[in-house]
């Protein structure tokens, strides 16, 4: 297998921090820490040739992935966890179609 360098790497979603704010359009901070662990073993998985465990967290997932708003309590600026996402889900579709797991996205 080839390998390719993608945006987004799994120690790029380990480390990324977003700004906490306290007003509405904030993202439930552990929800989003929870998923992107997920999500960031995934990549691991891929970028270790470890296939089967990729599947973890598929890019069809992130794209559907619905976090709890938070209103005037601290959370994630939305905005900046949904760029995050868009990057997330076009590293993992990546590797889907490049390992020919596309076609399990949908399962």
């Amino acid at each position: 297998m080839r390998h390719r360098r993608f945006n987004v790497r799994s120690e790029d979603v380990r480390t990324k921090r977003f700004n906490a704010l306290k007003f509405d359009g904030c993202y439930d901070v552990r929800e989003v820490d929870q998923f992107l662990d997920q999500a960031a073993a995934a990549l691991e998985a891929y970028e270790r040739g470890l296939r089967e465990q990729a599947q973890l967290v598929r890019s069809h997932e992130v794209e559907a992935v619905k976090f709890t708003s938070r209103v005037y309590e601290r959370g994630y600026s939305a905005q900046e966890v949904d760029v995050f996402l868009e990057q997330l889900a076009e590293a993992l579709g990546s590797y889907e179609t490049e390992s020919g797991a596309e076609g399990l996205a949908q399962r």
